[in-house]
């Protein structure tokens, strides 16, 4: 029975796997930078200059310091969910996602670069302003739509199946950064340098993969804004994807027999142009612009 049940659950998915992959992807993918930056911000502001040395015990003192530079990056993020529901509906979902990995990709990148020159220039604010920025575009970002995404692109006989399994790729990246960031932080020993080095390699890290992330999502859920990929993707699926379709058979069909669903976009609410579920045989079907 259950193995029967599986089989049902893949033959219902498999239409879709190109979507699957891309939502769950970028959903596990930010998870392993936020989720490891969000439980270990202390450490990582105190290794920024927050609250003394990072080596050696605290005092009260600095053990208050940590907690303000902790809640100043709260207090800089909250607003970030409420500048998403703003810019979700200027911009949409799909931009909203990739412009948000990209500024995630260069602000990790540029903290990486100078927090150690910041540090010793007395600079620490800046550095802590610096990092906050990255919870504020995590929240007007990747971190808002990853979970809004698997509602607009999937069917509703799938719909919940696909978000859940999406959702577990999110927590199992969420388990591999908690588990790797403080390894890597004290990678190279436990001296302030050596932390400074760690915090370093965490931060080149965070940005290579919210580069990734921007990556994955233009390739796995442009749904039609980028051309070039669409027509790489189209190839691929005459080769790969329907072998014995005859020549000239129609694009459109060659495609969405790959990857589940018509070309379209959705999220797209720029200019008033909002993507609607179409009803196909009774079935809504998402992802394709009214």
């Amino acid at each position: 029975m259950a193995g029967s049940r599986f089989r049902n659950v893949l033959r219902t998915l498999r239409p879709h796997w190109w979507l699957l992959v891309g939502a769950a992807g970028c959903w596990l993918i930010l998870d392993v930078a936020f989720y490891s930056q969000t439980l270990f911000s202390g450490t990582i502001v105190n290794v920024i200059g927050v609250g003394g040395s990072a080596a050696g015990p605290k005092s009260r003192a600095q053990l208050l310091q940590i907690a303000v530079g902790s809640l100043v990056l709260v207090s800089i993020a909250f607003p970030g969910y409420v500048a998403g529901v703003v810019a979700i509906e200027w911009i949409g979902t799909f931009n909203l996602q990739l412009y948000g990995f990209g500024l995630l990709s260069g602000l990790f990148l540029l903290l990486a670069a100078s927090f150690v020159a910041l540090k010793k220039a007395n600079l620490v604010s800046v550095a802590v302003v610096f990092y906050a920025l990255t919870f504020f575009f995590s929240d007007c970002g990747p971190n808002l739509t990853t979970f809004l995404i698997p509602v607009e692109v999937f069917p509703v006989s799938v719909r919940a199946t696909a978000h859940g399994i999406a959702a577990a790729a999110g927590k199992l990246g969420a388990i591999v950064g908690t588990y790797s960031l403080p390894h890597i932080l004290n990678s190279k020993g436990s001296s302030e340098q050596a932390k400074d080095v760690g915090l370093t390699l965490v931060l080149y890290l965070c940005a290579g993969l919210s580069a990734a992330g921007a990556l994955w999502t233009a390739v796995f859920l442009h749904r039609g804004r980028m051309p070039w990929i669409d027509a790489g993707l189209r190839s691929v699926g005459r080769l790969c994807c329907v072998p014995g379709a005859p020549a000239g058979a129609g694009e459109e069909k060659a495609h969405g027999s790959c990857w589940g669903t018509p070309p379209g976009h959705f999220g797209d609410r720029a200019g008033g142009q909002e993507a609607q579920p179409q009803e196909v045989d009774g079935e809504p079907k998402s992802g394709v612009p009214a």
